[in-house]
C-alpha cells in the first residue's frame, strides 16, 4: 500500500458533540509559573500562564508569548543623608553613578537619588 492509499484509508475524523460526551471534561493544560533571579543586581522576573505556556532561559522568562529579559546592568549608591538610604536602579541599556556633590544613580536615562555620598559622612 502506497502513502496516498494509506492516508485515504484513514478517512476523515468524525466530530463528536460535547453533549454526547456524557458530561466528561476535556483534558486541559495546567497553569504554570516561572521565576528567575537575574545575576545582575538580583533582579527578579516571573510570569504565569493559565494555558500552561511557560518557558525560561538563563536571562529571560516567557509566558503566553510575552517575554521579559534580565537587565544588563545595576548601580547602587549609599547616602549619608537620610541615614543609611540606598538608591539603586536596573538598566536595560545603560547604568552610571555620580559621587560628586550629590550622590545618584542613572539607569536608561532616569536618575534616582540626590544626597551626600556615604563617604562624606563623618563626626
Amino acid at each position: 500500500m502506497g502513502k496516498a492509499a494509506f492516508l485515504a484509508a484513514l478517512g476523515t475524523p468524525t466530530p463528536i458533540a460535547t453533549s454526547a460526551r456524557s458530561g466528561r471534561r476535556l483534558p486541559t493544560k495546567s497553569t504554570c509559573t516561572v521565576q528567575l533571579t537575574c545575576d545582575v543586581g538580583a533582579y527578579h522576573l516571573s510570569c504565569s500562564s493559565s494555558s500552561g505556556d511557560c518557558q525560561s532561559g538563563s536571562t529571560w522568562v516567557k509566558c503566553d508569548g510575552v517575554q521579559q529579559y534580565c537587565p544588563i546592568c545595576y548601580k547602587a549608591v549609599s547616602c549619608a543623608c537620610p541615614e543609611g538610604q540606598i538608591y539603586e536602579c536596573w538598566g536595560w541599556s545603560s547604568c552610571s553613578h555620580n559621587l560628586g556633590e550629590s550622590a545618584s544613580v542613572t539607569c536608561d536615562g532616569e536618575t534616582y537619588g540626590s544626597c551626600l555620598p556615604a563617604y562624606e559622612c563623618g563626626p
